[in-house]
């Protein structure tokens, strides 16, 4: 059994806004080999309290516990919440692998403020980063996007990266490859779970917006593929210790947010530095199945 917390800013039931995190927790839920011992939240946490609770009432086959973390992720680590709290209970009562798909404000508040218990965590698999000079294009290529869960927060991701935690970067690069259309919706649509119509409902929605910012037939669920890097090493090309820093420069997505300078969490092989991640690069075909029986719920069938 692989027994994992969820770090997340899910946000899920609101138009154009990402459905990404509530599909990873799907994904969790139903695989039969995972236990999710709690879900700690980040940034809009009253409305992740919220649409967590209703995705688990739906999907949970055990209790999972929903705690809040940090509220204001710009003002960067220094705080402990609750769901710091927890985190670090759960950890001292076993070891665990966390699915971070959202800012690092909370790991970095666990690191600060529990460290013996964060150096528990097996691995954290993160959906961020990036090769060095990749920008996040996607669709009709009218602007790239941003690499939110870094740029929301650098300063707890230099201090989560610079931890020596083990960690998979698993971001973009990881997902662009996979979508989900139209038609996928219609099939989980018309799958006959309770929740399932709510769930196509969120997700065409997104797809609207999508099809509207970007021209495409769908969307790519970066968070699930971030999980799916965890659960399914071998439906990914992961590239193992390669070098990883920090560089600020020009902001490439200022559509996303205003400022003239950022920073980027970048991976080559050409970087002097004594921190290193494991680096996702691409998924296979394989994977876009293996989600949608995860979504489908199919896999104890």
């Amino acid at each position: 059994m692989r027994d994992l917390w969820i770090d997340t800013d899910i946000i899920f039931n609101r138009f154009g806004e990402d459905v990404d995190d509530g599909l990873a927790l799907m994904m969790a839920l139903d695989h039969p080999g995972v236990r999710v011992h709690g879900i700690s939240l980040c940034d809009r946490v009253d409305n992740g309290l919220r649409v967590s609770r209703r995705l688990l009432k739906h999907y949970a086959r055990y209790p999972v516990p929903v705690f809040e973390g940090t509220r204001d992720v710009a003002a960067g680590p220094g705080s402990c919440t609750p769901a710091v709290d927890a985190m670090a209970q759960a950890l001292r009562e076993r070891p665990m692998d966390v699915l971070a798909i959202g800012t690092a404000t909370n790991l970095a508040n666990l690191l600060q403020f529990y460290p013996d218990a964060a150096a528990r965590i097996r691995r954290v698999v993160f959906c961020a980063g990036r090769q060095a000079g990749v920008h996040f294009k996607l669709g009709n290529g009218r602007f790239n996007l941003p690499d939110a869960n870094v740029d929301n927060d650098p300063a707890s991701m230099r201090l989560v990266i610079e931890s020596g935690l083990p960690i998979t970067l698993a971001g973009f690069e990881a997902s662009q490859a996979v979508w989900l259309s139209r038609a996928d919706i219609t099939t989980i649509r018309r799958n006959g779970r309770p929740g399932d119509r709510w769930v196509a409902w969120r997700l065409w929605l997104w797809a609207l917006a999508w099809r509207i910012r970007l021209g495409t037939d769908g969307f790519v669920p970066f968070d699930a593929c971030t999980l799916g890097a965890l659960l399914y090493p071998e439906q990914f090309t992961i590239r193992p210790d390669v070098p990883v820093t920090f560089d600020e420069r020009v902001n490439d997505a200022p559509n996303f947010k205003s400022v003239d300078r950022k920073t980027y969490l970048e991976v080559s092989d050409a970087l002097d530095t004594p921190h290193t991640v494991d680096f996702a690069v691409a998924a296979n075909p394989d994977f876009k199945h293996t989600l949608m029986r995860h979504l489908l719920g199919t896999r104890h069938a």
